[in-house]
């Protein structure tokens, strides 16, 4: 199976390819998304199932007091920004893919 992963140019608006990936493993965007619920049982927080960002307190994460919202909220966006589906596929035995991106 192959992957494409793509990067925002917020100053354009615009995205490009990230990396292309091959790797026997299909469902891996699911993978990933059950790979974040899980990580979100051990945060005690919830998450947007689809996005993986944080819910807000007031409707999902009553059961934190404002303090310990912000803190798991600041935690939660260091793990995301480690544990990218870039990283997840390379985690799970993915190759990157030599590429030339013609225009």
């Amino acid at each position: 199976m192959i992957y494409i992963t793509w990067r925002e140019l917020y100053a354009y608006g615009d995205s490009v390819i990230h990396n292309i990936w091959e790797i026997e493993e299909e469902n891996l965007e699911q993978q990933y998304r059950q790979f974040l619920k899980d990580r979100a049982v051990d945060f005690n927080i919830i998450i947007n199932s689809h996005w993986g960002n944080m819910m807000n307190r007031e409707d999902h994460n009553i059961h934190l007091t404002e303090s310990e919202y912000k803190r798991k909220e600041k935690g939660w966006n260091k793990f995301l920004k480690i544990h990218t589906f870039d990283w997840f596929i390379e985690d799970m035995g993915g190759t990157k893919v030599k590429y030339i991106n013609i225009y």
